[in-house]
């Protein structure tokens, strides 16, 4: 069975080159491009990874998180952030709240996203 990754970004060129490198290794990929739809597809749907944007429209990462642990519906599955901001304190708050790892944006491409998400699920 083909391992479903939820992509939340809200670049649409970011999101649509990392959708399409995740096609390519044959994950199922669905896309939010806020913060509201992240959390309404979290709630409704079973994800094996979710690939998180922390700054996006309507709704941050941390909203996020805060909101699913506070009603009790924090996955139990993977969590990568995506980030610009290598030193940021939120990053570490949302480590706290489940958040499995990070990767700065600028610093990697489509290819080595892929073989993260490779590296996690296996």
């Amino acid at each position: 069975m083909k391992k479903r990754i939820l992509l939340v970004e809200d670049e649409i060129l970011i999101s649509n080159a990392y959708a399409m490198i995740l096609r390519e290794y044959k994950y199922v990929v669905e896309t939010a491009g806020d913060g509201m739809q992240a959390l309404t597809k979290i709630k409704s749907s079973k994800f094996d990874l979710v690939l998180l944007d922390i700054m996006l429209p309507k709704m941050s990462a941390l909203d996020i998180l805060q909101t699913l642990k506070k009603e009790g519906k924090l996955p139990k599955i993977p969590i990568i952030l995506l980030t610009n901001l290598a030193q940021d304190p939120v990053i570490k708050e949302l480590m706290g709240l489940g958040a499995t790892s990070y990767l700065l944006k600028i610093d990697t491409d489509p290819g080595m996203l892929a073989e993260k998400v490779k590296e996690i699920l296996n």
